[in-house]
């Protein structure tokens, strides 16, 4: 015999030993260890679902913080460049306006004290930012580079925070709102220390 009439007789005779065995079995039996494989196969396929769906549509995004200082020693200005990233696979469906923004702090030498921290100035006036932007796609990058600062004459450092309120709707989760955060510390020569959040 050959090689695949082996093995067709090998399956008839597992098809034979199964069909044998669920003839020995009552009814009652049978739809038992049936209901107890559905329940079993449902609950692993749910808790997957879950598990999957709960990754697959959170919501995740970049925010982060920036600035571009030009102008001449004693006459500077400094950009602020904010950049928000949907990195999720959910769009995120509303930028709110009511909370989000951005301030700016300055230090400036204390000369009495050769050694100490920077004493930051009050802040200024909360800015908006993103005003022509009302939602985010899974992907989608957009910066806000509209406000030219000027800087003090003295200044030593400068320090611009940001928020970023955002509603997301998911069809797989309740609408939510998340706030993000980020600062950056920038010094005369030009080089910061941005901070995601």
């Amino acid at each position: 015999m050959s090689a695949f009439g082996n093995a067709l007789a090998g399956i008839a005779a597992r098809l034979g030993t199964a069909s044998a065995y669920l003839q020995s079995l009552d009814g009652y039996k049978l739809v038992e260890s049936f209901d107890h494989l559905a329940t079993g196969v449902g609950i692993i396929m749910t808790g997957a679902w879950a598990v999957w769906a709960r990754r697959f549509f959170s919501a995740r995004v970049e925010f982060g913080v920036s600035g571009r200082i030009f102008g001449p020693p004693g006459r500077q200005y400094v950009v602020p460049r904010i950049m928000l990233r949907n990195v999720g696979n959910t769009r995120i469906s509303q930028l709110k306006r009511e909370g989000s923004g951005f301030r700016v702090w300055y230090a400036i030498p204390q000369p009495e004290k050769p050694f100490q921290p920077l004493t930051w100035s009050e802040p200024a006036e909360v800015e908006s930012i993103f005003e022509y932007h009302h939602w985010l796609e899974p992907g989608e990058s957009i910066n806000d580079e509209e406000h030219v600062i000027p800087l003090p004459a003295d200044w030593i450092a400068m320090k611009i925070e940001a928020r970023q309120c955002i509603e997301i709707r998911s069809p797989f989760r309740r609408t939510g709102a998340i706030e993000v955060n980020a600062a950056a510390i920038i010094y005369p020569t030009g080089g910061s220390n941005g901070a995601k959040g």
